[in-house]
């Protein structure tokens, strides 16, 4: 996810979708996101802190899309 970051937001947004549809976006996967955000967030970096919780976010968005197909 990390590498998919450094090559921009639309990179970065393939892999969250890559990986919902894989069902790695986990619980491990959102504690990791929003402890660095928290920790982030505590040591006064709100731009960061903004940004791992965006990507929480948008990795549970993308699982519950991912997961809505399963009963089709």
């Amino acid at each position: 996810m990390m590498a998919a970051a450094a090559n921009g937001v639309d990179a970065l947004r393939a892999e969250i979708v890559r990986m919902a549809e894989a069902r790695e976006v986990d619980d491990a996967l959102m504690a990791i996101l929003t402890g660095n955000a928290a920790n982030a967030e505590a040591e006064g970096d709100d731009g960061r802190a903004k940004f791992l919780y965006k990507i929480a976010e948008v990795c549970l968005r993308e699982k519950a899309d991912a997961g809505s197909g399963e009963d089709a």
